[in-house]
């Protein structure tokens, strides 16, 4: 949907602040700021895929780590 291409960044900044790991879809825009900076995963728009994210973030990723980096972003950078 095109509107979430514009929707995306906000709802991207708040949760770098609240440190909360983040899944957007790829060719967003805002993917490619995921994946640079570790904080969280970009996906295809396919239902089954945003499900496996869930599972990799929450078996794979360590969260304290990630939602420090992501406060710092926000914090320093954005």
């Amino acid at each position: 949907m095109p509107n979430h291409k514009y929707s995306a960044p906000n709802k991207v900044y708040e949760a770098m602040c609240l440190g909360k790991p983040i899944i957007v879809c790829d060719d967003t825009g805002v993917d490619k700021l995921i994946n640079e900076e570790k904080i969280g995963v970009s996906v295809n728009y396919d239902a089954d895929e945003f499900v496996n994210a869930v599972y990799e973030i929450r078996d794979n990723i360590d969260l304290k780590k990630l939602a420090n980096r992501a406060k710092k972003l926000y914090e320093n950078k954005y």
